[in-house]
Order: structure tokens, then sequence, then C-alpha cells
């Protein structure tokens, strides 16, 4: 199935329109396949020179993403959602890592299941048919599959552009993205099942989906070496907090560079200063602060490990971690459900009154004064509940 733009059909990261708007509905009676949706569009190349990709997928050329049920909100990831999806990119296992370039940017002879950052130029004046998958805990992901019934949702899918140059090695960059499309598998059924599921719903009674690994992002400067950043929001139940630095730097792009304190030099006692907790009340947890490298990196691995319950490896060099790919993360559940990941809710509450807070001592500071950026992700279960009178979102 096929769902055009209802907002253009040019898009442009720099001037006119850059929201991608997409109504996900059909009256046929049949499901949607969450799993399946993709975003397919053309990228032309504008300039006089060729364009170098440089993130893993084309979804990181999006700022913020969005996804609407009968006028309610079920998702909304931005303005930083580039980077987040860049990030859940880079935990992902190698062959899937060269799946996505395949779908997207599309490989060079280098480009192998160990060498994935090697993406194909576009050519000035060049246009290049891309797909890509969006991060969204309602829809599914690689390891969950929803099927939802489409009329009676009513989603509506937003995507906005980011800046011009996010994605790409180049400085200058100008481009254009024409034929914006929604590919998704629909699943006609028994016309006694569709009577069912409306004598199910028209009885008043509801559908519930259990949506974990929903998204919150937030951005914060970093003022000195020891910080503490408050997480106001509440939610019900947190599985993973995840965070990164972006300390800038000539030709540094915020959407694919995480710097590590240790700027990629060996760890030792002298160098390796960093250390973090999180903080709930008189929760804490770890009980002893995040220490080292090593520590940094298993932990990452457990956290990764309820991204992906098919995979306990992550694809990044110990030299790449501990340079421009540090990703640091706490993880909350209770309980990992290997067998079946749409089981959830064991994370941690903080709606009980008190404030969660990441408590931060060695964090990477710029000689020259310049800012350095605190990236914090919060993965967190919600529920979302659809009936005959329209969507609930609890989370």
């Amino acid at each position: 199935m096929s769902y055009a733009s209802s907002s253009g059909g040019s898009f442009l990261p720099t001037t006119g329109i850059r929201v991608m708007r997409f109504s996900l509905n059909d009256n046929s009676g049949a499901f949607l396949d969450g799993q399946s949706v993709r975003l397919a569009f053309t990228l032309k190349n504008e300039g006089a020179a060729p364009i170098s990709p440089i993130t893993l997928s084309c979804g990181s050329l999006f700022k913020r993403y969005r996804l609407t049920g009968g006028g309610v909100e079920i998702t909304d990831i931005g303005p930083e959602y580039g980077r987040y999806h860049e990030m859940r990119c880079m935990l992902k296992s190698p062959g899937e890592k060269l799946s996505d370039l395949a779908e997207g940017w599309g490989g060079t002879a280098a480009a192998t299941i160990t060498a994935p950052h090697n993406a194909d130029p576009i050519p000035p004046g060049g246009e290049r048919r891309m797909m890509c998958q969006f991060y969204c805990q309602f829809l599914g992901g690689q390891n969950t599959q929803k099927v939802l019934l489409s009329a009676l949702s009513g989603l509506v899918l937003e995507a906005e552009l980011g800046d011009a140059a996010d994605c790409f090695a180049e400085a200058e960059v100008n481009y254009t993205i024409i034929r914006p499309t929604i590919l998704a598998t629909i699943l006609q059924c028994d016309s006694a099942i569709m009577s069912s599921f409306s004598s199910h719903l028209l009885s008043g009674k509801s559908l519930s989906y259990n949506c974990p690994l929903s998204a919150f992002v937030m951005k914060s400067v970093v003022t000195s070496s020891s910080y503490s950043l408050p997480i106001a929001r509440g939610f019900s139940r947190i599985s993973t907090v995840l965070f990164s630095f972006f300390t800038g730097g000539e030709n540094s792009k915020e959407v694919t560079t995480f710097n590590h304190p240790l700027a990629g030099a060996a760890p030792s006692s002298a160098n390796d200063k960093l250390r973090y907790h999180l903080a709930l009340g008189s929760f804490r947890t770890p009980v002893f602060d995040v220490e080292g490298v090593a520590e940094q990196y298993h932990r990452l691995r457990t956290a990764a490990t309820v991204l992906d319950h098919g995979s306990k490896s992550i694809d990044i060099s110990p030299h790449a971690y501990r340079s421009n790919k540090g990703i640091f993360a706490i993880n909350l559940e209770k309980v990992i459900q290997e067998m079946d990941t749409d089981i959830g809710n064991s994370g941690v509450s903080s709606r009980g009154g008190s404030q969660m807070t990441l408590q931060l001592s060695g964090c990477p500071q710029n000689a020259d004064g310049t800012p350095v950026m605190l990236h914090v992700c919060v993965l967190y279960d919600s529920i979302t509940q659809l009936s005959a009178a329209g969507v609930i979102q609890m989370e």
C-alpha cells in the first residue's frame, strides 16, 4: 500500500515546506502492519559538487518525527530526532547496518559488513531514490510487530527535515526531497473478523497496545565538569536512560558525533575521570558511580539488550567508543523479557513525587570555553488505547 504526502510533493531543508504529512488510513477494513512502514523519497542534489552522506541511515535527515491518532499525540521525538535515529542505528548489528545502507544511501564497493560507513556520494544534479524506517514504539520495530486497524486509529505521520548539512561531510549542501511516499503492507481479513472487531469496540470496549521503547529526548548545556541535570517530566515505567556529549569543533556534525571525554586516548586512572549515576528520591542506581570505560561499555551492552533482544553485542570498536562514538546508558528494567519483546512495564516510575536527576562528574570541557552539549534520551513503556471514541495515550 502507498500513501502520498498531503502537504506537497517537494521539500527543502532551507526554505519552503519542511514538514511531510501522511494519513495512514483507508476504508477497506484492512489491518496495517506497523513493522513494514517505510518512507520512500527521491533526494536531488541541487549543488554544483557531489555530497557525501556520513550517517548510517537517511532517516537522520529529519529533526522531528510525530505520530498522531484521532488528533491525539502518540509519538513526538524532536527536535533532535536525527541524532536519536543515528544513535539507535549505531547500536544495531553489523548485518542490520549494511541492510539499512542498501535500503537508504546505497553503498560503494568498499561497503561491507565490517565497514558499513561507505555510502555512495550523490553527484551534482543527481537524483537517488531511498528508503528509511522510523523508530516508533506504536508501529513496532525490527523485533516487534504490531497489526493495527488502520480505519479506526486515524493515524497521521509527520516528518520534519533538519538542517541541510546535518548528514553530509560537506559544510554547504543544497538538496530537494521529491515524491515522498509511505510504503506499508496491508493485511486483508475475512469479513467475520472485521465484524467481531466492530462489535467489540461498539460495545464500549477498547484495544490496548503495549509500546515499549517510547522515547523522550532533551539536551542541555554542560556548565562545568561536575553537572546535575534534572529530568522534570514524569514517566510510569522508565526502562533505560541514555546520554552522550557533543563538544563541537571544526567539521563536527551534531547528528553523528558522540564525543567521549577521553577523546581517543588510552584509558588510565589519570585521565578516565567520567563518573555518573541516576537519582530518584532516595533511590540511586547504580549504588556506586559508573567508573571507567570498561564499565561504561558494559552498562551500554546491558541497555542495548533491552533495545534489541536478539543481539548481545554492540558494533562499536573500543577506540571509536572512546573517541566519537561514546554512548552512556543506565538500565532500569527489573526483568529483561527475552522471549516476548512486547512485554514490559518492569522499569522504574518517576511519578511518585520525586524528580529524576542525572548526576555527572568528569564531563568534557572545551579549552576555548565553547559550550558542551549533553543529549539525553529516556526510553519508557507507554500504552496506546484505541476505542470507538478515539485514542488514549498513557505514559
